[in-house]
């Protein structure tokens, strides 16, 4: 059974049918896209790739290492716009000033030789963070992305829409020539640590693979010496995926980040589906090229349901209901709370922001409410006790 929520709209009452907490999944669900792009960890499991493989076979065997439980897959996008695609069981709700996802990567810091002050740094490998809505809810991430600004996103080192194509090697076994829209042209290195048959993707078809996106000025130092190399891979402040550890709260995300492609903050109540990719394109010595590496992402606030429609309030409710019903508005509206038998067991003028109702009284079950603005009923959410 599908248990994406669905909208069901008709005038202007939107009904949301809701799943409780059991039924919902906080964690990645499906995996839409994979698609990473050269690298030292492509053509191995850390790729979701075995021996003949097709690019589905690829996807398929991503999809099982980031949705299985317990957690045992990591994956590599590889250098730089390698990405991945991501969707869950429901939409993650834009709860404004709270943080509203996490993306779990295997980031560290390290102790040793980190001699920037005040910037952690270790393996920060960051990833640009995209999030889109199922607007056509067709379940498929063909509506408009938009990207997450983290810290870099007004620096003067960042480039914005920066294109890169990766040539398929004459040799198999030879480094990945690349060029790029600023008229550079390098290598994604080999090195001696991973001897695979080739770091071009073996699966896809074609000479080339071009990737677009923002990428980040390089933030890897060699803090050692050339003798005795020790290589660091500093963070950036906050929004990149992969950039801190997974217990760090700067690993999380906020929905209100969300830019269009001029720049400009939009206002998104809720996504359903988010795309990550590599950030950088930098080569660290025996380190090799950077590349994101992502095992998981996770809804912060699942019990948070959404409901709207396209010219009435946004309101969010905590469900299931505990001792207090939560609720969240951006309007002034009134809230009528029905038991099963349509008895009105709660009625309340609420104003915009976030409101505690005591519902420690009510016996468990299921309940509707409604929600009025200007004397007319604009929305019906069904919550369980």
């Amino acid at each position: 059974m599908n248990m994406k929520k669905k909208i069901l709209t008709a005038a202007f009452i939107c009904t949301v049918i809701l799943t409780t907490r059991s039924e919902v999944s906080p964690y990645i669900t499906r995996v839409l896209e994979y698609k990473p792009a050269p690298g030292q960890f492509v053509n191995t499991t850390t790729t979701a790739y075995k021996t003949g493989y097709s690019a589905e076979q690829v996807r398929a065997y991503a999809e099982t290492l980031l949705t299985q439980r317990p957690k045992s897959g990591l994956l590599s996008l590889g250098s730089f716009g390698g990405y991945i695609v991501v969707g869950f069981d429901h939409t993650i709700a834009n709860v404004q000033g709270e943080y509203d996802f996490k993306v779990y990567g295997n980031a560290f810091y390290s102790a040793q030789q980190v001699k920037q002050k005040n910037r952690p740094g270790g393996s920060c490998e960051p990833g640009i963070v995209m999030v889109s809505r199922d607007l056509n809810n067709n379940g498929i991430a063909d509506d408009e992305w938009y990207e997450l600004a983290g810290s870099e996103y007004a620096d003067v080192n960042t480039i914005h829409n920066y294109t890169i194509t990766y040539h398929r090697p004459d040799i198999a076994g030879a480094d990945i020539p690349w060029s790029d829209n600023q008229g550079a042209k390098g290598f994604v290195h080999r090195n001696i640590y991973h001897q695979q048959t080739s770091y071009y993707p073996l699966w896809t078809a074609g000479d080339i693979l071009t990737f677009s996106g923002t990428r980040l000025a390089s933030s890897s130092v060699n803090e050692g010496t050339e003798e005795v190399p020790y290589w660091v891979l500093y963070s950036y402040p906050w929004g990149y995926a992969d950039n801190h550890p997974n217990a760090d709260e700067k690993s999380n995300f906020k929905i209100e980040w969300a830019v269009d492609q001029q720049g400009n903050p939009v206002d998104l109540p809720g996504i359903d589906f988010i795309k990550i990719y590599t950030g950088q394109l930098q080569e660290s010595g025996w380190l090799g090229e950077t590349s994101t590496e992502i095992c998981d992402v996770e809804d912060l606030h699942p019990d948070v349901v959404l409901s709207l429609t396209e010219e009435s309030t946004n309101i969010y409710a905590v469900n299931p209901i505990g001792e207090f019903l939560q609720l969240t508005t951006d309007e002034s509206c009134e809230i009528i709370l029905y038991n099963s038998l349509g008895t009105v067991v709660l009625r309340e003028r609420i104003s915009s922001g976030s409101h505690s109702l005591p519902t420690m009284s009510l016996t468990k079950g299921v309940y509707t409410l409604q929600v009025i603005k200007d004397g007319q009923s604009i929305k019906t959410m069904k919550l369980i006790k």
